[in-house]
């Protein structure tokens, strides 16, 4: 056997035995190990009160989104149909945040679009980068925006000397709010919001692999209710055993009025909490149908439906190391000093 066909079988033989290991890790990634649900809620908890209190150096953020928005309007015969489409994405860097020279770079990108019967009314693309390093800010963005026709476009390019900023003191997602149109927040769920979750969710599962948490969050139109009645102040707790048997039943004839008209396909929050108890991962998937009937007629007549299918999902890693990757800034003209 010559030595090229012997790397060939080497090569070969070496995939072949890779295969079991693989295999046994897909499975695992898919079972994990479960976790109580309340079991599961405690850790949240904890990793949620951990964020808040964490002093962050370093940070990183990714965030992407997805939305759909399609509306019917029945009159008769005529259907008309409007839909809106947006998708946005974004990252953000971080790092010496509690020290004297702090640096970041947040760069961000969205689309929206709405139409009417599949023609263009409205259009808006905005792409935007900034940066800051020894004590300059630096950046630019473009911005298209296109109506009834007609297409207009502003960029702008740039730097600035700035004074030093303490990020211990004001919020750095803030700081950048003053001058930019993009999303870079991680946005977890409070105390207060978890518990909600918790108290309304139709099922939580729970799965543990390699130290990491994963708990989702799933609901239902019951759920829906819950947190509708939730926010006008409902008090379960409070109830008395007879007030909670008489909520019950009221609760049950308006989730079936409720599902005459929607229809929930997918509705869920996931968290995933990391080996070090912070929450690292948040996503939401939204996939429903909502129906409008003239009910003075009968039969009753359909005269819209709404279809809505979104997703938007955010990892974050904080205090660990991490590049950040800047553009020359010689290729930025110098501007006016920003006064804060």
């Amino acid at each position: 056997m010559n030595s090229r066909k012997e790397d060939t079988f080497t090569m070969k033989l070496r995939n072949l035995l890779w295969l079991p290991i693989a295999a046994m890790l897909l499975n695992s990634c898919a079972l994990g190990k479960k976790v109580e649900p309340s079991v599961a809620q405690e850790r949240a908890l904890a990793a949620t009160k951990a964020n808040e209190e964490a002093e962050i150096d370093t940070q990183a953020i990714t965030s992407k989104s997805e939305f759909s928005d399609t509306i019917k309007s029945y009159e008769g015969e005529t259907v008309v149909t409007e839909t809106i489409t947006s998708k946005f994405e974004s990252s953000f860097k971080a790092k010496g945040l509690h020290g004297d020279t702090p640096e970041f770079a947040a760069t961000y990108k969205e689309m929206m679009e709405e139409k009417v019967d599949g023609v263009e009314t409205y259009y808006v693309n905005h792409e935007e980068a900034f940066y800051l390093k020894d004590s300059w800010l630096f950046g630019d963005f473009s911005t298209t925006v296109r109506e009834r026709g007609e297409t207009e476009t502003e960029e702008n390019k740039g730097k600035v000397k700035i004074v030093p900023i303490d990020f211990k003191v004001v919020s750095v997602f803030d700081y950048l709010s003053g001058f930019s149109a993009g999303e870079y927040q991680f946005g977890a769920p409070n105390e207060e919001e978890l518990a909600i979750l918790f108290q309304v969710a139709s099922e939580i599962e729970a799965k543990e692999l390699f130290g990491k948490l994963t708990i989702t969050y799933k609901l239902d139109v019951k759920s829906l209710v819950l947190i509708m009645l939730l926010a006008f102040g409902l008090d379960l707790d409070a109830m008395t055993e007879e007030e909670r048997e008489a909520f019950d039943t009221e609760l049950n004839t308006m989730v079936e009025e409720m599902s005459k008209v929607m229809s929930i396909n997918k509705y869920q929050m996931t968290l995933g909490i990391s080996k070090d108890g912070y929450v690292e991962k948040i996503r939401t998937d939204i996939d429903m149908v909502t129906n409008e009937y003239n009910e003075e007629v009968e039969p009753k007549v359909l005269v819209a439906s709404e279809e809505l299918k979104t997703f938007t999902e955010s990892t974050m890693e904080i205090n660990k190391k991490l590049t950040i990757k800047y553009p020359n800034i010689d290729d930025y003209p110098e501007a006016q000093p920003i006064i804060r």
